[in-house]
């Protein structure tokens, strides 16, 4: 995997996450649990937490992938992630919509997997993650 597509995974998936007013405990443990897979630094994974509500993302923050399947991968995972909690709020829908676009993904395909991913969620609690089949 490419560094700059595993900078735009952790980038994308704190981007995501600011998208809320509060990032509960769940949550904060997904975004660890994928970072430490990724090999970056927890302080500093640490300190981007504190900041994200503060954080405000732009279109030109949306990441873009080197392949069809990364970006796949990342969008199921940042679903994960959003959704630890049990919630997930408008803007991150819209957000993840559009990094679908960005990515050359079909607005029906995020609609399909979002929907996959609600109605299996009690299925999908586990830290198991996409991007772990890009590293191994």
């Amino acid at each position: 995997m490419k560094e700059l597509d595993k900078s735009n995974y952790i980038k994308g998936i704190l981007a995501l996450i600011g998208k809320r007013n509060v990032i509960e405990e769940p949550v904060q443990n997904s975004i660890k649990y994928i970072a430490e897979i990724l090999d970056f630094n927890q302080q500093f994974i640490d300190e981007s937490l504190k900041d994200l509500t503060v954080y405000n993302s732009s279109a030109d923050d949306l990441p873009k992938f080197s392949d069809n399947q990364l970006a796949e991968s990342f969008l199921k995972d940042s679903m994960h992630i959003a959704f630890s909690d049990g919630s997930m709020n408008i803007k991150q829908v819209e957000w993840l919509i559009n990094t679908a676009k960005k990515n050359r993904l079909s607005e029906q395909w995020i609609f399909i997997e979002l929907e996959e991913y609600i109605t299996n969620y009690k299925l999908n609690l586990s830290m198991s993650f996409e991007i772990q089949r890009f590293l191994n």
